[in-house]
């Protein structure tokens, strides 16, 4: 692949997550320029659906995604089929509110919807709960 198309694509990781400097961006082209461009897009886009860290994915991470993207994506998603799908429960969100009674009160709590948008986003809950509670 070319650098400019890598450059291109890599540039919508940086938008999505932290930027790279020049060094940090030849040292990714350097690791990855022998994929073909159509297996680095549905990586970017693996790891934009998937990623759950601030900072960009790291060349081993993008290297995962490739084998993930292959692997666990063979059908799309209702997102993926129908580009602007909103969800009608959660409204795109990816959050339910419902009210929890406790103590007498009534109190407003965030779940996760069913959507895709909430499956990851319930997934990230969960890996932070388990991690936290490995802290304590």
């Amino acid at each position: 692949m070319d650098s400019f198309k890598f450059s291109n694509t890599l540039k919508d990781l940086e938008m999505m997550f932290s930027p790279l400097t020049d060094f940090q961006r030849d040292m990714y082209y350097k690791h990855l320029r022998h994929l073909d461009e159509s297996i680095f897009k549905k990586a970017v886009k693996y790891l934009m659906d998937t990623h759950l860290y601030k900072r960009t994915p790291l060349i081993s991470e993008i290297r995962e995604a490739i084998n993930k993207s292959a692997l666990d994506q063979p059908e799309a998603t209702a997102d993926e089929l129908n580009y602007g799908f909103v969800c009608d429960k959660c409204g795109g969100i990816g959050i339910k509110l419902y009210p929890v009674l406790h103590l007498g009160k009534e109190y407003m709590t965030a779940f996760p919807c069913d959507c895709s948008k909430g499956q990851r986003i319930g997934k990230a809950w969960k890996k932070r709960f388990e991690k936290k509670k490995k802290e304590e």
